[in-house]
C-alpha cells in the first residue's frame, strides 16, 4: 500500500508542478514595457511609488504587469502627472513636456505606430534602439488626427526629431528626421517653405543617393510657394537626373518642359 501511496503523491506534486508553471507563464505574459522620454531630458520621474533620475533621452521599464498607471515628470520647479495603459505584450511610450505643461492625450502601442518613411538609408547609418523609440513616438505625434491640435503636435514632433539628430547623429534615421522635418515645415500649419527646404537639402547632404523625393519636393516649394521658377526648374531636372522612382521622373519631367516654355 506503500508504494501506490508515493506514486500517488508523486502524481499529485508533477500536476501541482504543471498548474504553477501555466499561471507564472501567464503572469510573464500578462506584463508589458514602458519607454519614458522628456523635455527636458534631464529630470525626476515618479512611476510605481519611486522616484528615478532620468539623465538620458529615453528611459525603459521592462516587465510591468498590464494596467492603468500614472507617470509624473519633475523639473525647474515644474510638476506635470500623464496617464498610461500598460498592455500585455507591448511596448507603450510616454512623453512629458514639462516646459510647456501642455496636456497630452499618451499613445500606446508602439506597433500601431504610423506607417515608416519609405526610403534609402545611408549605408554609414546604424541602428540605436533609444533612436527608434523617439522616432516611433515623434510619428504618433505628428500623425495626429485632431486638426485642432495639429500645430502643437507638429512641434511636439519637431522637438523629437531634432533630438535625435542632437543626441545620435550617427542612427540610421538622421535621414528620416531631416525629412519628416521639412515636412513639417512644408505643412499648412507651419508653413516655414525656407526651412523646409534647408532641411530637404540636408537629406541630400546626409545620402546623396536618397531614394526619398526630397529633389522633387524642392522643386515644388520654389515654384509653387516661393515663385522661383528658374531654381524650381534646376530642382525638376535634378530630380529627374537622380530619383529613383518612375513616377517622380515622369513628373519632374513634365514641369521641367511646363517651365521652359514659359521661358525659365
Amino acid at each position: 500500500m506503500n508504494v501506490p501511496r508515493f506514486l500517488f503523491a508523486v502524481v499529485a506534486l508533477a500536476i501541482c508542478s504543471v498548474f504553477a508553471c501555466a499561471e507564472e507563464t501567464d503572469t510573464l505574459l500578462e506584463t508589458g514595457t514602458l519607454k519614458v522620454s522628456s523635455t527636458p531630458m534631464e529630470c525626476v520621474v515618479s512611476f510605481r511609488g519611486n522616484r528615478y533620475e532620468k539623465d538620458r533621452a529615453v528611459m525603459t521599464f521592462d516587465n510591468i504587469p498590464a494596467g492603468q498607471y500614472t507617470v509624473g515628470f519633475s523639473a525647474n520647479g515644474k510638476t506635470i502627472q500623464r496617464g498610461v495603459m500598460i498592455r500585455a505584450g507591448e511596448t507603450s511610450i510616454m512623453f512629458g513636456n514639462i516646459d510647456s505643461g501642455e496636456e497630452i492625450s499618451t499613445p500606446t502601442a508602439v506597433q500601431e505606430a504610423a506607417t515608416p518613411v519609405q526610403g534609402g538609408i545611408s549605408p554609414n547609418a546604424v541602428p540605436v534602439e533609444e533612436a527608434d523609440t523617439l522616432f516611433r513616438l515623434a510619428e504618433i505625434y505628428r500623425d495626429a488626427m485632431n486638426p485642432f491640435l495639429k500645430t502643437n503636435r507638429y512641434r511636439e514632433a519637431e522637438a523629437m526629431y531634432k533630438k535625435i539628430l542632437e543626441k545620435y547623429p550617427h542612427s540610421d534615421k538622421v535621414e528620416f528626421c531631416h525629412y519628416r522635418l521639412g515636412d513639417i515645415y512644408e505643412s499648412m500649419y507651419i508653413r516655414n517653405f525656407n526651412q523646409a527646404i534647408v532641411e530637404y537639402k540636408k537629406v541630400i547632404e546626409y545620402n546623396f543617393d536618397t531614394a526619398l523625393d526630397v529633389r522633387f519636393r524642392i522643386a515644388k516649394l520654389y515654384e509653387k510657394s516661393l515663385g522661383d521658377k528658374s531654381l524650381a526648374r534646376e530642382w525638376y531636372d535634378l530630380s529627374v537626373k537622380y530619383s529613383r522612382s518612375d513616377d517622380i521622373r515622369s513628373k519632374a519631367a513634365a514641369r521641367s518642359e511646363a517651365l521652359k516654355k514659359k521661358g525659365f
